[in-house]
């Protein structure tokens, strides 16, 4: 696994996920969790202009058309550039509100709408963007999301809950876990949900 460091001094580890394996972000700070299973290197501008990373693995793609997602907060949209760091498209979705963090699954990119309290969510390709695909209680404030096969996942700091719901986006339960303390990160395996403070 390699790690790079972006402007801000975020460590970015990049890994390819195995199929079923684990997918988050640790909000503002830039980390993916996942098996590294390919080792790259971005370029130095790539490296830079990254926020918040999320990488599509050859599990769900292959290698050449795998992608590396970040968020650009002050921009509100989501960026993708090839594995190697190649064509990056800083806008690639936009009208995000204030997006932090950012993950994938087989079919959408799921993100952290900060300034409106939702999860946003999009196909792969771009389209189908729906600012609005899980609603978070409004005094509420999600950094990191992860998703797995059956559900998607939430860090609440304020409350010091990871929240949950269905892969559709029904059933939210703001306290899934409760008495995390200021959780900023969170991943999800077969078996159990990590986070990070």
């Amino acid at each position: 696994m390699r790690r790079f460091k972006a402007l801000q001094g975020a460590t970015v580890a990049v890994c390819a996920p195995d199929a079923g394996q684990a997918a988050g972000t640790h909000g503002r700070h830039g980390l993916r969790f996942g098996r590294p299973r390919r080792r790259t290197k971005l370029s130095a501008a790539a490296a830079l202009t990254l926020g918040v990373l999320a990488l599509l693995g050859s599990a769900w793609a292959s290698q050449a058309s795998a992608f590396v997602y970040w968020t650009n907060t002050v921009s509100n949209t989501i960026g993708r550039a090839n594995l190697d760091g190649t064509s990056p498209n800083q806008s690639f979705i936009t009208g995000a509100n204030a997006p932090v963090g950012v993950t994938v699954d087989g079919e959408h990119v799921y993100w952290t709408n900060e300034d409106i309290n939702t999860i946003g969510r999009a196909n792969l390709d771009g389209t189908g963007v729906n600012e609005s695909f899980i609603t978070i209680t409004p005094t509420h404030a999600s950094a990191a999301v992860a998703v797995d096969g059956e559900h998607v996942y939430w860090t609440d700091a304020f409350s010091g809950t990871i929240g949950r719901a269905n892969i559709d986006g029904s059933e939210p339960n703001q306290s899934f876990i409760t008495g995390a303390q200021q959780p900023a990160g969170v991943a999800v395996d077969g078996e159990h949900v990590y986070w990070t403070k």
